[in-house]
C-alpha cells in the first residue's frame, strides 16, 4: 500500500458539513383532461402506440396550463397490448424546454385510463423548473411535422385568399390566390435555384470538376471533393489548406490530437442503400477555433470502408508531409471506428495494439519511438455517459452518483499512473470493507481532501514527460504472438494480471 497519508479515510479533527447544499428546483404539478374524440387522436388502439404527431396533441393542453415553454420529448413509453403490468401507465413521456439558458422539465403520464366513450382520459403533468424565455436574447420553437408543413401551405393559400382582390376573384382570376399544388412547386423551384442540377451524383460531379477548375493555389491536392462513388455512395472532401494547416499542428504540438467521429440524420436515406453517415475529423490548435481536417459521407460503415477513408487521407496528407502524425485519436466506442483507426495509422490490429500500450506502460519505449505512435484515448463525454447510465441501473443516490462521478473524472483525465491506481486503491477500500455502513460518507470525505492542502489533485490532471530516454529492462511482452482467442483472453491486461 502507498505512504501517500493524504489519500487515507481518516476522519478530519475539523468538523465539517456532510451534506452537500440541495438547489431547489421548483415543483409543479398539473392535471388536464382529453375527452374521447381527443384520445382517439392520440392513441390508436388497433396498433396499441400512440400516433406520430402525439406531441402536437398535447401542446394545446399545455398551454391552458400556462406551460408556453416550446417542449420536445426525447421519450415516451406505452405499455403494451398484452402486458400483465396493470401498474404500469398506459402512456408516459419526458420532455424538455428547448431553451437552452432556462430548461424546463417535463414528465406527463396517464393517471386515469379511459374505462368507456363517456369517461374522460386524465393526464398527469410534471413540470421542474421555471420558465424565463427573454425573447431579445433568445427564440425557441418545435420542429414542423409532416402534418403541420401541409397545414401551414393551407394556411399561406388561406391567407392570401382572405387578403386578396375580389373582384378578380369573383371573375374566376385566381393570380393572387395560388393553388396549394403551385406553392409546394414555388418552394422546390427555389430550393434548385441554388443547384447545380437535380441528380445528386451529377450535382457532386459537377461540383467537384467546379472546385478543381477554379483553385489556382492549391500545388498538389486541388478542389474540394477528392472522391465520389456512387454505389456504395462515397464522398471524400478536403483541401489542401486543411492538411496543411494540421500537418503544421503535429510538427509543432508535442500531444497532438485528434478527434473523429460519426453522426447520422445529415443525408436522406439514397435509395436501395443504407442510411448514410457523416464522419469527420477536427482538431484544436491552442486557443483557437475548432477546425475540421476532412470529411466524408459513407453508406457502407465498415471497417473495411472505414479504413479505406482514412488510408485515402493519410495518403494525401503524406503528400504535403511524411512526419504528419497524430500523437493521440479520440474517438467513441465504436469497434469500427477503433479498429479503421488502428489498420490506417499504425498498421496494427487490437491485439497488437493492447500488447504495444502494454509495453508503452512499461516504459520500453523511448519518446523518439513513440513519436512515431498513435493512441487511441475515449471520448471523455461518451465515457462520462456510459459510466453514468450505468449507475443508474444500480440505483444509487443522487449524491453518491455525483461522488462517483467526480471521482471518475479524475480518473478519466489522470496522466500520473501511480497517482491513479492509488486513488483506485483507496476507493476499492471504501466499496471492499464488508463491514463498513457509512461508504458514502466515507466516499465523500475522500472527494473533499482534494480542496485541503493534504491532498493535491493537480498532479492527477497534469502531464508528465518521459524523463529517461534510455531504453529500461523491463519485462518485455511479445507483440507478435497472437492467438485466436478473444480479445479478453489475449489482452495483456489479463495475461499479466
Amino acid at each position: 500500500m502507498s505512504n501517500n497519508a493524504s489519500l487515507l479515510t481518516i476522519p478530519s479533527t475539523v468538523p465539517k458539513a456532510m451534506r452537500s447544499k440541495d438547489i431547489l428546483v421548483p415543483r409543479y404539478v398539473h392535471h388536464f383532461a382529453m375527452n374521447y374524440e381527443q384520445w382517439r387522436a392520440f392513441y390508436n388502439h388497433k396498433s396499441g402506440d400512440v400516433h406520430d404527431n402525439w406531441g402536437n396533441q398535447l401542446v394545446p393542453h399545455f398551454i391552458r396550463l400556462g406551460v408556453t415553454c416550446a417542449i420536445v420529448f426525447r421519450y415516451h413509453h406505452v405499455r403494451g397490448k398484452n402486458s400483465r403490468k396493470k401498474n404500469c401507465n398506459l402512456f408516459s413521456g419526458r420532455g424538455h424546454c428547448t431553451g437552452e439558458k432556462y430548461p424546463v422539465e417535463v414528465t406527463v403520464e396517464v393517471e386515469d385510463e379511459p374505462k368507456n366513450k363517456a369517461s374522460p382520459c386524465l393526464f398527469k403533468v410534471v413540470i421542474i423548473g421555471d420558465k424565463n424565455h427573454p425573447s431579445k436574447e433568445e427564440t425557441i420553437a418545435r420542429q414542423l411535422t409532416g402534418d403541420v408543413r401541409e397545414a401551414m401551405v393551407l394556411g399561406v393559400y388561406e391567407r392570401n385568399l382572405r387578403y386578396a382582390n375580389e373582384d378578380p376573384v369573383k371573375e374566376g382570376n385566381f393570380t393572387e390566390v395560388p393553388s396549394i399544388d403551385v406553392l409546394k412547386t414555388a418552394k422546390k423551384q427555389y430550393n434548385k435555384k441554388y443547384r447545380l442540377d437535380e441528380g445528386y451524383f451529377k450535382e457532386l460531379r459537377m461540383f467537384g470538376f467546379f472546385t478543381r477548375c477554379t483553385d489556382d493555389k492549391s500545388e498538389d491536392i486541388k478542389g474540394y471533393i477528392q472522391t465520389n462513388g456512387e454505389w456504395p455512395f462515397t464522398v471524400h472532401f478536403f483541401t489542401e489548406v486543411q492538411l496543411d494547416r494540421f500537418a503544421k499542428y503535429c510538427k509543432t504540438e508535442k500531444y497532438s490530437t485528434l478527434h473523429i467521429d460519426a453522426t447520422g440524420s445529415v443525408v436522406r436515406q439514397l435509395k436501395h442503400q443504407r442510411d448514410v453517415f457523416f464522419y469527420c475529423m477536427v482538431f484544436q490548435d491552442k486557443n483557437s477555433p475548432i477546425m475540421p481536417i476532412s470529411g466524408a459521407l459513407l453508406c457502407e460503415h465498415t471497417a473495411a470502408s472505414i479504413t479505406s477513408y482514412f488510408n485515402f487521407f493519410r495518403g494525401k496528407i503524406a503528400i504535403r508531409s511524411k512526419v504528419a502524425r497524430p500523437a493521440f485519436v479520440v474517438i467513441d466506442f465504436s469497434s469500427a471506428l477503433i479498429n479503421s483507426v488502428l489498420a490506417s495509422f499504425n498498421i496494427e490490429n487490437i491485439h497488437t495494439y493492447l500488447r504495444r500500450f502494454y509495453n508503452t506502460l512499461d516504459r520500453v519505449y523511448d519518446t523518439k519511438q513513440l513519436r512515431n505512435m498513435t493512441f487511441l484515448r475515449l471520448c471523455c463525454a461518451h465515457a462520462m455517459k456510459a459510466f453514468s447510465r450505468s449507475l443508474f441501473k444500480l440505483n444509487v443516490s443522487r449524491e453518491t452518483h455525483h461522488h462517483l462521478m467526480s471521482l471518475f473524472a479524475i480518473l478519466l483525465n489522470s496522466t500520473e499512473l501511480e497517482g491513479a491506481f492509488v486513488l483506485y486503491a483507496q476507493i476499492v477500500y471504501v466499496y471492499g470493507d464488508p463491514y463498513s455502513d457509512n461508504s458514502s460518507d466515507e466516499l465523500a470525505s475522500l472527494l473533499r481532501k482534494s480542496d485541503s492542502s493534504e491532498f493535491d489533485i493537480e498532479p492527477y490532471l497534469q502531464e508528465s514527460d518521459v524523463k529517461d530516454d534510455k531504453s529500461m529492462k523491463q519485462d518485455f511482452l511479445d507483440e507478435t504472438d497472437i492467438t485466436m482467442d478473444p480479445i479478453i483472453h489475449q489482452s495483456p491486461f489479463n495475461v499479466k494480471a
